[in-house]
């Protein structure tokens, strides 16, 4: 199985960070995920992927109401 992983800088204290695995050329497991840095650490705010054997969203923290 491969893994990448991929980080976009979307501004000074914003980034998206994906990871795809993939196995014989098709994607088996994957995360997007928009973090944001507070205080100096960075923090999810709102994740795609496939941890419960389907494709869904998590919203996390105070954030997900701007969301």
């Amino acid at each position: 199985m491969t893994e990448k992983t991929y980080t976009r800088t979307l501004g000074e204290n914003a980034r998206k960070r994906h990871s795809h695995k993939t196995e014989k050329g098709k994607v088996v497991d994957f995360v997007v995920q928009m973090e944001v840095r507070v205080e100096g650490q960075w923090k999810s705010v709102i994740r795609y992927d496939c941890s419960h054997n389907f494709a869904h969203v998590d919203r996390k923290g105070a954030f997900h109401e701007y969301l």
